[in-house]
């Protein structure tokens, strides 16, 4: 694991596994594959370096998206893409599992990042939030579910951490909380970043839900107009948007309000909606369901055996980089402008500043 330095690092997170789930075999979700993957790093990375951000820190895999990223630098041309960040591989074992995250991201933090950039849906953003600390992130998506996420270019987002990363725009003031829902089923404390859905079944199995005819009851975060997964059933009935301080609990059945819901790309189905009510931040309340499986952002994860969910909503979860906030500020300020003017970068002026430890670079 790269040792904490005095250089201005960001963490990246880009999970191979991302939009390659059950739902495209079922709905016309487009496949996110490492090439573009690929594409949509090396954007990052442009905009990283062009605003100084002098190392990137990224976790190894076994899919060939580390070779790809290591074939880019050793072809990068300065004259050609701009300055880039050293890229090095934090040192975790790779286990094709949801645990090389986690593992990647205390690997991060401890090295001392000031950002971490996600690439891939909600329940990758999930994983990364359950070990992060007060580090400020942003999600780019690239998954299935991608409610959480943002549709920036990754050359801009390169451009809004980086200014946040070198300090020049204030946490205090491009970066923000947003909500996060707190389950606890039995003695298990679990967090959803968007929704918290019960299904009928009785194992976690292929894991992704897509079917809303298996769906009993939803809560969510953030339920906005355009939305596609099961946040779009609370935006049928009840929108919420993400910086509205309250959620949504949501009732499903026969009976209720049928209302069509795009459940997954290019998929459309029918879902009735009974009840819908209002979450109010730190406020208890327990889910009416006893049996099936709870899915965090999509994804089946507690199988339930009489212990109802109890839900809490907090406005105060993850800390995120407004993307739009810091150009906005960049304009008003100039950050910018000031970003290549002599001086301003001295450790970038003529390569990499030597480092010292143990490492991987790419």
């Amino acid at each position: 694991m790269p040792p904490p330095t005095s250089e201005v690092s960001v963490g990246l997170i880009a999970n191979p596994a991302a939009g390659h789930d059950l739902r495209r075999l079922v709905s016309g979700a487009s496949v996110s594959t490492n090439h573009e993957k690929l594409n949509v790093v090396r954007r990052l990375l442009a905009g990283l370096g062009a605003c100084g951000v002098e190392r990137v820190l990224t976790m190894p895999d076994a899919s060939g998206l580390t070779l790809g990223l290591e074939r880019a630098a050793a072809h990068h041309q300065v004259d050609r893409d701009g300055v880039w960040p050293a890229v090095e591989l934090v040192e975790v074992e790779v286990r094709q599992t949801i645990e090389d995250t986690r593992a990647a991201v205390a690997a991060m933090t401890a090295a001392g990042v000031r950002v971490i950039v996600v690439l891939g849906g909600d329940g990758t953003a999930r994983a990364v939030t359950s070990t992060l600390d007060d580090t400020p992130l942003v999600a780019l998506s690239t998954g299935t579910n991608n409610a959480f996420g943002i549709s920036a270019d990754a050359t801009v987002a390169g451009l809004a951490v980086g200014l946040v990363a070198t300090g020049r725009c204030p946490v205090t003031a491009g970066c923000h909380r947003v909500k996060r829902l707190d389950v606890r089923v039995g003695r298990r404390l679990d967090h959803a970043l968007v929704d918290v859905a019960v299904v009928a079944a009785n194992g976690v199995g292929a894991r992704a839900v897509w079917h809303p005819s298996d769906l009993r009851e939803l809560a969510v975060t953030m339920a906005e107009p355009g939305a596609i997964g099961l946040s779009a059933v609370a935006a049928a009935v009840a929108p919420c948007g993400r910086d509205e301080p309250s959620g949504r609990h949501v009732i499903v059945g026969t009976g209720g309000r049928r209302v069509l819901v795009p459940i997954a790309p290019g998929l459309v189905r029918t879902v009735g909606v009974i009840e819908a009510h209002d979450l109010r931040p730190d406020t208890p309340v327990e889910m009416r369901s006893r049996t099936g499986v709870v899915a965090l952002d999509g994804e089946r994860e507690i199988v339930l055996s009489g212990d109802a969910p109890v839900l809490t909503l907090t406005t105060e979860g993850p800390l995120v980089v407004d993307v739009q906030r810091v150009l906005a500020l960049a304009a008003a300020e100039g950050w910018l402008t000031r970003v290549d003017q002599p001086g301003a970068n001295p450790a970038r002026a003529d390569g990499p500043t030597s480092r010292s430890g143990p490492r991987r670079q790419l």
